[in-house]
């Protein structure tokens, strides 16, 4: 995309790297050169979740666009906030949930659009990480983040109720291990995260009336599976293993090149971005409601705007 300026960094060892790897581009260890220069139109944040908003106001009120790592923020305030200023200022704010920018994502909206696989009923997404464990946010806020963004394309709807547990096992009050539910009016979606796995380990299960799309992100070959059969009252005790059709997915490029090359491509146009910051406050509304009714021990009922 030949759009990279400056890369901003704490650590001399990683712009030296940075040097290294790409003599034309900039590096600097002071945040300010950043907002302050009159090159630089468009910022990308990826720093640890809890300087998000902070780091992102101050590029926004610097007249700049702004990308943002998963999640947006750790409150719905300052998600608002965010957006507001975004708003307020013609900028575009665009939230890192990689999922809506992967290959087989795209194939999966493609056939539920064109009515191949019904009605959704159900959608269950397992996340498990081997680390890293993280001391300012538990598995929840850093693993199901673009699972809830994926959900919420699908539905096109937030939730009515959500209801989650988790458990502390490495560090007191931080979950390493989270379960979570999210009932809709006529469906139901079941996310597991945790950051203990022996292995990493992705699946996206969508039950559909016409059978069910599996997503198996770390298989070799056949990372997304149509079992046709697995509707009805075709699944019987005997049953023993579904015929499935492999869905030809065409990795033209990585998910980070397409999500990098929408983010540019939203600058240069003055187009909204597919997850602009409503989209992110979105799923900020959804964590937050997840995480209270994981410290309260209650199901918790979304309020509409």
């Amino acid at each position: 995309m030949n759009v990279l300026h400056t890369v901003c960094d704490t650590s001399p060892e990683v712009l030296d790297r940075i040097h290294d790897l790409y003599p034309g581009v900039k590096t600097t260890c002071n945040f300010k050169d950043v907002l302050h220069s009159e090159t630089i139109t468009a910022v990308c944040i990826a720093l640890p979740s809890h300087l998000h908003y902070a780091f992102g106001k101050d590029v926004l009120q610097a007249g700049k666009d702004l990308f943002v790592e998963k999640p947006m923020t750790l409150n719905v305030a300052d998600a608002d906030d965010l957006v507001k200023n975004a708003e307020e200022n013609g900028q575009i704010l665009m939230v890192g949930h990689i999922y809506q920018y992967n290959s087989w994502f795209v194939k999966v909206k493609e056939f539920i659009t064109a009515g191949k696989l019904g009605k959704i009923r159900t959608i269950v997404c397992n996340k498990n990480n081997l680390g890293v464990c993280r001391p300012q946010e538990n598995a929840l806020w850093w693993l199901a983040p673009h699972a809830i963004s994926m959900v919420l394309s699908l539905t096109n709807d937030l939730p009515e109720s959500v209801q989650c547990t988790g458990f502390s096992i490495m560090n007191d009050n931080i979950q390493d291990i989270t379960n979570s539910n999210l009932m809709f009016e006529d469906m139901y979606v079941n996310i597991n995260v945790s950051w203990l796995g022996c292995k990493k380990e992705r699946t996206v299960a969508i039950y559909g009336e016409r059978g069910i799309l599996m997503f198996y992100d770390m298989a070799e070959r056949n990372n997304l599976m149509f079992y046709p059969q697995a509707s009805g009252d075709t699944i019987t005790a005997e049953t023993k293993e579904l015929a499935g059709i492999p869905l030809e997915v065409i990795m033209s490029e990585t998910p980070l090149s397409r999500e990098g090359r929408h983010f540019t491509d939203c600058c240069l146009n003055r187009k909204q971005p597919i997850t602009n910051g409503e989209e992110g406050r979105e799923v900020v509304r959804v964590l937050s409601c997840l995480h209270s009714s994981m410290e309260n021990g209650v199901p918790v009922e979304l309020t509409r705007h």
